[in-house]
């Protein structure tokens, strides 16, 4: 058994010059879930990393060099020139592991167990009006 819940952080919006501008968030470890609304339709990118705010800078500038976030960070920014809201939530705390019914207090600095958090969560956020953005 594996449960968490998401916590809303905010709002992705563009600065005065067309950047990207993310809410205020940790320089932690967690994962994150970006929701993307346009047109009544859902999109979502799950992730993870051992920094959050330094992820999320990464989609800011969106170098070309890295390839996610490059990718990550035109999606953001040509979904909102069409109008989408879009939003990201975290998990910094509170995750919940039962294996074998013996719990388990899983450690979100470990990439591998927020790895297997994160891919729970993309089989969670799946459905028939959902698209996901991970690939």
């Amino acid at each position: 058994m594996l449960s968490f819940e998401w916590k809303v952080l905010g709002e992705i919006t563009l600065d005065m010059e067309g950047g990207l501008l993310f809410p205020a968030v940790t320089l932690g470890a967690g994962l994150y879930r970006i929701r993307i609304v346009l047109d009544g339709r859902s999109r979502f990118y799950v992730g993870e990393s051992q920094s959050l705010r330094r992820r999320f800078g990464n989609y800011r500038a969106g170098p070309p060099g890295q390839k996610t976030s490059y990718r990550i960070h035109h999606l953001l920014k040509d979904a909102l020139a069409e109008g989408a809201q879009i939003a990201v939530d975290i998990v910094t705390d509170g995750v919940a592991l039962a294996i074998n019914g013996a719990g388990i207090s899983p450690n979100l600095a470990d990439k591998a167990t927020r790895r297997m958090i994160e891919h729970a969560a993309i089989v969670a956020t799946g459905g028939t009006d959902v698209e996901l953005a991970n690939k």
